[in-house]
């Protein structure tokens, strides 16, 4: 088997990357995506993904509107 010291070399970086690729995931609402997959959601899952971090947003803002109420 001539070669095979740089075909083991090569297998070991492909391994590589793939444990680096499984290692990108990316937490957004209560869902956990692939970074690689993020690109390619379906248009429903983004709107619920855009109203999951709307409602947040709206929690946060009242969260400091009756903060600052109960201070004045």
């Amino acid at each position: 088997m001539r070669g095979s010291g740089s075909q083991r070399i090569e297998l070991a970086k492909v391994e590589a990357l793939g444990m680096a690729k499984q290692l990108e995931y990316r937490r957004y609402g209560h869902k956990i995506y692939r970074k690689d997959k993020l690109a390619r959601l379906p248009e429903k899952e983004k709107k619920v993904l855009k109203y999951d971090l709307l409602f947040l947003g709206a929690i946060i803002i009242g969260f400091f509107i009756v903060f600052f109420v109960i201070l004045c």
